[in-house]
């Protein structure tokens, strides 16, 4: 059975090692990025099960991201995290294909 790979997007190194930590010890594989630049260059050498994302970064931000994957990738689901939630940032997100926010 192959393991599921979890991309998880993030410019905090310490949040991204907390998640890689937490679904390491679930069992799951992590692929780490400090952007979704990088993200985004990586599916043309692979794919994940599933993107977490957070919302503000540097470069494209996790709506953008979440624009380009769910267009060309409609059956990845992707979660949506910030610290930082407003009301349109929700909105945006759900309209734009986000599994959770």
């Amino acid at each position: 059975m192959q393991s599921k790979k979890i991309w998880i997007i993030d410019d905090d190194k310490s949040i991204r090692w907390v998640i890689d930590k937490t679904l390491t010890q679930s069992g799951y594989d992590s692929l780490q990025f400090s952007n979704a630049n990088d993200a985004i260059n990586e599916f043309n050498r692979n794919e994940p099960s599933l993107i977490i994302s957070d919302i503000s970064m540097p470069g494209e931000s996790g709506l953008d991201l979440l624009q380009k994957v769910t267009k060309k990738f409609p059956h990845i689901p992707i979660i949506i995290m910030t610290a930082f939630a407003d009301l349109q940032s929700t909105i945006d997100a759900y309209k734009f294909g986000a599994f959770e926010f």
